[in-house]
Formats: C-alpha cells, structure tokens, sequence
C-alpha cells in the first residue's frame, strides 16, 4: 500500500497561471533579499575602531 499523491487525485490542479508566479516571485525576492542581505553585512560588518571592555566586577561597591 503506497501513499496517496497529490498528482494521483482528481481534484487536483497543481499550482498554474497566476499562482505559480506568485510563488516563483516571493521566492526570488527572498532569495535576492538574502544575498543583498550577505553583501552588505560582509561590506559593512567588520568594526575597526571597537572599545575592549572588561565587564569583570574585582569588588562590589556598598555605602
């Protein structure tokens, strides 16, 4: 016994016409979006001048 297919049922129509380029086009743009995105951050991503910090408490300060 075989799992049902989509294909195999009669109702079925599949994404076709406006739909279809609906989705190719959503997922083009976030794919675009997503490398624009990987670009950018690898242009603008890397800081120079950055502030060592040190968040180590040596005592605690009490009135």
């Amino acid at each position: 016994m075989s799992e049902p297919k989509l294909e195999d049922m009669s109702d079925y129509q599949g994404l076709q016409g406006e739909k279809k380029r609906t989705v190719l086009l959503v997922i083009i743009s976030g794919l675009l979006l997503g490398v624009l995105y990987v670009g950018v951050n690898h242009f603008f991503g890397s800081v120079d001048d950055n502030l060592n910090v040190s968040d180590s408490v040596k005592t605690v300060p009490y009135r």
